[in-house]
């Protein structure tokens, strides 16, 4: 929808309790889909991996490259060493806070990013509150993943279906009375993960980082 006015008189015939801010929306260029040559044609796959945007593209290669600096180089090797034992590896040489900061900034760069595509590659439009918890679901993501980017590639299609089959299932007829039941299946699977990775047990299992969220302190070891 181009105007911002019809689109506001639309969501207020299908919801009229919907509140003002939910209709306040900024237009943005959306960023146009590319079909990478031959891949795009692949019977089942094709569309569904190589006809994207940009940003999608980027997120495959930023996957690839931290899975090859993850568990090819010194630097990973040292990255994962502070998130197991950070004091062996401080008794090593490797500077712990560095590390840690530099994951985080890089991290967060690309949650950034995340934000971007869906201002610019999603939806064509700003509302307040438009990540609607997704960020929960990128970290839930990342613990069915094992800490693996190339797994968080299949994971983030995983969980991309099952927002999208509530859609599917309501031109179907199902769930067509209660949609909202759907609408939380991504959720719900994201708050029965981090109930699971709760238990000691669970966390060996799955690979937990041993120091994950326990600040380092050099005074203390």
């Amino acid at each position: 929808l181009a105007f911002p006015e019809i689109r506001k008189k639309i969501l207020l015939t299908l919801n009229p309790t919907l509140p003002e801010q939910a209709l306040i929306t900024q237009e943005a260029p959306k960023l146009p889909e590319i079909a990478v040559p031959l891949l795009s044609d692949i019977p089942l796959i094709g569309k569904s991996f190589f006809h994207h945007n940009v940003l999608v593209y980027v997120s495959y290669i930023a996957a690839i490259t931290m899975w090859f600096i993850l568990f090819k180089t010194k630097l990973g090797l040292s990255l994962r060493s502070v998130g197991e034992d950070p004091a062996t590896a401080d008794s090593l040489g490797v500077n712990v806070f560095l590390v840690r900061y530099l994951a985080t900034v890089i991290s967060g760069g690309f949650a950034g990013l995340a934000g971007a595509y869906l201002f610019i590659g999603f939806h064509p439009f700003w509302q307040e509150g438009m990540t609607a918890g997704k960020g929960f679901i990128a970290l839930a993501l990342v613990i069915l993943s094992t800490w693996n980017p190339l797994r968080a590639i299949l994971g983030a299609y995983l969980f991309g279906g099952v927002e999208t089959i509530q859609f599917r299932l309501q031109l179907f007829g199902f769930g067509a009375q209660s949609p909202y039941f759907l609408a939380m299946l991504p959720y719900l699977i994201t708050i029965i993960t981090l109930i699971l990775i709760s238990f000691e047990n669970l966390k060996k299992r799955i690979g937990v980082p041993k120091a994950l969220g326990i600040p380092y302190s050099r005074e203390q070891d």
